[in-house]
């Protein structure tokens, strides 16, 4: 999937300069990241909360469309990723970006201020497809960890959409292979079925015509 899908998704091209942690971004709190590898078979979701917790990968089984459920690691290891190629998705509102964030992050809002409450973002899937690409390696951070989650949750579904939507399009193509096969052997069958027939008339033509003379 390029960018196009998370899709998948997710589809996502390679990050051409790994973001990393300044030194006081380590200590940080309002930093507060999630990660997720985007991979058709490999996918590493996490939420972040005050301590800087992160989570490890989790495997999505090919016969399985369950994804698992996300366990805790140190900010330290998070850092390791970015300095690995990950890159940092922050789902942030713009003006909390704009007060702090990870250098090379990327502020893709999953919800926007609207007057008192938040309101969801209804085109982040569009937005991170048109960010990344579907083997990029992606950290998601926000404040409390909330956003940060659902973001992910949300990245996790449509993975599983795509990847459903591939596996139907695989079976409908092998399907139509079958299909298309059965159709010209049947073809070829009529037709010799058809060349006999004239065979068998121009014979019996032959014979007729020796019998009168």
């Amino acid at each position: 999937m390029e960018a196009k899908s998370i899709v998948s998704s997710a589809t996502f091209t390679s990050s051409t300069l790994a973001p990393v942690f300044r030194s006081d971004d380590l200590n940080n709190s309002k930093l507060l990241p999630l990660p997720l590898r985007v991979n058709p078979r490999r996918w590493t979701v996490g939420v972040n909360h005050k301590s800087f917790s992160f989570c490890t990968k989790a495997s999505l089984r090919e016969n399985s469309e369950a994804v698992g459920v996300p366990t805790s690691v140190p900010v330290r290891v998070a850092h390791e990723l970015l300095l690995a190629g990950h890159r940092y998705l922050d789902v942030r509102t713009p003006e909390e970006f704009s007060a702090g964030h990870v250098v090379g992050a990327i502020n893709i809002p999953y919800m926007y201020r609207v007057g008192s409450g938040m309101s969801k973002n209804p085109k982040f899937l569009e937005q991170v497809s048109s960010h990344f690409g579907k083997y990029d390696e992606i950290i998601v951070g926000c404040q409390s960890g909330k956003r940060s989650m659902m973001a992910a949750t949300d990245l996790l579904a449509f993975a599983r959409r795509a990847f459903r939507a591939l596996r139907s399009l695989v079976k409908a193509l092998v399907r139509g292979v079958h299909v298309r096969k059965q159709n010209r052997i049947a073809l070829h069958c009529m037709q010799a079925l058809v060349r006999l027939q004239v065979s068998e008339q121009g014979s019996s033509n032959s014979l007729a015509y020796a019998k009168i003379n």
